[in-house]
């Protein structure tokens, strides 16, 4: 039975070290040479240097990530802030939070008029 294209560098292993774990190999490999998307340019051009060391053909750029993955990038505290004021605010107040805080309420109210 032939094997699919992204496990077919699994063939050198033959049939040493199991098919579950030949499989999970080939296909993390798969992953990892693939093109990957920039972070700062945005193209899918980043390819692997070494373990965790990512590289971008386009823009030239470094950076570090995952053994097997380039990781997202991670957000500045301005970048976060930025982003949560630009958002609308959500709708906090609900009839089902509204119907549980008059309730928390109501026996507050008998727990205070049982103490006195």
């Amino acid at each position: 039975m032939a094997l699919p294209k992204e496990l077919s560098t699994i063939k050198r292993f033959g049939p040493r070290y199991g098919r579950t774990t030949r499989h999970k190999i080939g296909l993390i490999e798969h992953a990892q040479r693939q093109k990957h998307k920039c972070p700062y340019c945005m193209q899918l051009r980043v390819q692997r240097l070494a373990a965790g060391i990512w590289q971008c053909r386009k823009c030239n750029a470094q950076f570090t990530g995952k053994a097997y993955l380039p990781a997202k990038k991670k957000m500045t505290a301005q970048e976060l802030i930025t982003q949560i004021a630009t958002q609308e605010p959500a709708e906090t107040h609900t009839p089902a939070v509204e119907q549980e805080a008059e309730v928390i309420e109501a026996r507050e109210e008998q727990t205070v008029s049982q103490e006195q």
